[in-house]
């Protein structure tokens, strides 16, 4: 129902509400560091370098006091991926059947003739829209990698600031 009312409404934050647990934790890691990138930057690039690198992270990442959900919801494409879902909802006739694999706790709905959505349940039983997860988790590994590097910049920006050019 979760994922119904965000297609329906177009809403991209109702998206990331409808996502599975896994999702939504990576593409809360993938916030997280991106904000981090962004203060380390603003804090410690020297001004030449600063514009540029602070241009290559989202904008999304530059709100004071923003959410995961918020910054899902502003992404390039997030209404482009609600539209989608929205017309394979409505492809398809008849109501809504599926089958549940109890075992490793996943479900896959469809209408005849329509797409498939596949939706997965976390330990505490509750199910999310899980077609996302894997391009999340690689989200997560790529900013967790960029992170690193921006921290190792920034340390070098640091030792480097009493030193004359």
């Amino acid at each position: 129902m979760r994922l119904l009312k965000a297609a329906d409404k177009g809403d991209a934050a109702r998206l990331f509400d409808a996502l599975d647990t896994p999702t939504q934790w990576s593409i809360e890691s993938v916030h997280a560091a991106q904000r981090e990138m962004r203060r380390l930057v603003a804090d410690t690039y020297p001004a030449d370098v600063r514009d540029p690198a602070l241009g290559r992270l989202p904008a999304a990442s530059e709100e004071s006091e923003s959410q995961p959900r918020r910054y899902f919801r502003r992404l390039d494409g997030s209404a482009e991926r609600v539209a989608d879902i929205k017309q394979r909802m409505y492809a398809g006739t008849g109501q809504p059947v599926g089958s549940v694999r109890r075992k490793d706790g996943t479900s896959d709905v469809w209408r005849e003739g329509g797409s498939v959505f596949r939706f997965a349940r976390d330990p505490q039983g509750r199910w999310g829209f899980s077609e996302y997860r894997n391009e999340w988790e690689q989200a997560k590994l790529r900013a967790t990698h960029d992170v690193e590097t921006v921290r190792a910049n920034a340390a070098l920006y640091r030792g480097r600031a009493g030193t004359p050019r």
